[in-house]
């Protein structure tokens, strides 16, 4: 991520997907989350260019936030309902696409679907999640 404060405009990369479903295969959703909170705190009035989709601002950082929060909710939801799989899919599926469906066109359902299982297996804990190398 580079900033750059005199044209308050902030090159984000990966960290947001604007109108578009993100790929989550080697991401964590809430330090993902808690890095955007931070982000729109510390560049308020910034212009953001994503690394997919155009060019947005705070209200679009907080979009993508909260399609994150809702996917974790609904997931957590699920799984607490014992839901798995395909099944937990089939819960969460109509509701992620009633409220973001017209992203990605005719690619939201395989994109929300892989989304959905993706956070089930990192709320299972069976999510492999790269770890940051550390230099000595």
């Amino acid at each position: 991520m580079v900033l750059i404060p005199d044209a308050r405009t902030a090159f984000v990369g990966d960290l947001l997907w604007r109108n578009s479903s993100p790929t989550l295969v080697d991401a964590s959703t809430q330090p993902w989350i808690d890095t955007l909170n931070t982000l729109v705190a510390e560049a308020p009035g910034f212009s953001f260019v994503p690394g997919h989709g155009d060019v947005g601002d705070a209200h679009d950082v907080m979009v993508f936030q909260e399609y994150l929060v809702t996917l974790r909710r609904l997931v957590a939801d699920g799984r607490a309902q014992l839901k798995s799989g395909e099944a937990l899919v089939e819960a969460v599926l109509p509701v992620l696409t009633a409220k973001y469906g017209l992203w990605d066109g005719a690619y939201f359902k395989d994109a929300a679907t892989r989304n959905i299982l993706e956070t089930e297996a990192e709320l299972k804990g069976d999510k492999r999640i790269p770890k940051p190398v550390t230099q000595k």
